[in-house]
C-alpha cells in the first residue's frame, strides 16, 4: 500500500482534516485516511458528500459507517425514538450507506475493512445491522496512516 500512500498523499489528508484543502480533492485512498483521521466531533458534514461518491471504495464506506457507530442505534425500540436522540443527526447518514452498500453502488474494493477488527465483540449489540455490514470487505488492508 505504501506506493499508493506517500509522503505528499499524507500532507494532503492532513490539509483536508485541518480545512486547508477541499476534501473534495482527494483520491480514493486519501479519503479513505480522512475518514479515519476526521474528528468526528467537528461533524459529519464531510461524508454527507464523500458518502455520494461512486468512486468511494467499498472498504472506506464500510470504515465510515462503523465510524459513526451504527450499533448505537440499535438500543432504540422505533424510528420515532431515533429522532428523539441528540445523535440523530448521523443516522440517515448511516441508513444511506447502508444502502449503498447492499446495493453495490461503491463498486472499488481495493480497501479492507473488517468492522469485528475495531468495533465488534461478544457485547456488542447489532440487532439492527444488516448481516453485510458485519462481514470483512475484500481488499487490502489499509491501516491508518500517522
Amino acid at each position: 500500500m505504501e506506493e499508493l500512500f506517500n509522503k505528499k498523499n499524507k500532507n494532503r489528508v492532513l490539509k483536508a482534516v485541518n480545512g486547508e484543502m477541499s476534501y473534495q480533492k482527494l483520491n480514493a485512498a486519501e479519503l479513505h485516511q480522512f475518514v479515519q483521521h476526521w474528528n468526528y466531533d467537528d461533524g459529519i458534514e464531510p461524508f454527507l458528500w464523500i458518502s455520494k461518491q461512486k468512486h468511494l471504495d467499498k472498504g472506506t464506506a464500510l470504515c465510515l459507517y462503523w465510524m459513526l457507530q451504527p450499533d448505537y442505534f440499535c438500543k432504540f425500540k422505533s424510528e420515532e425514538d431515533i429522532k428523539k436522540d441528540i445523535n440523530y443527526e448521523s443516522y440517515p447518514l448511516i441508513k444511506e450507506i447502508e444502502e449503498r452498500y447492499i446495493s453495490g453502488f461503491y463498486e472499488e474494493d481495493n480497501f479492507s475493512f473488517d468492522p469485528k477488527e475495531e468495533f465488534l465483540d461478544e457485547n456488542s449489540n447489532t440487532t439492527c445491522i444488516p448481516a453485510e455490514m458485519l462481514k470483512k470487505s475484500p481488499g487490502t488492508v489499509f491501516e491508518r496512516q500517522d
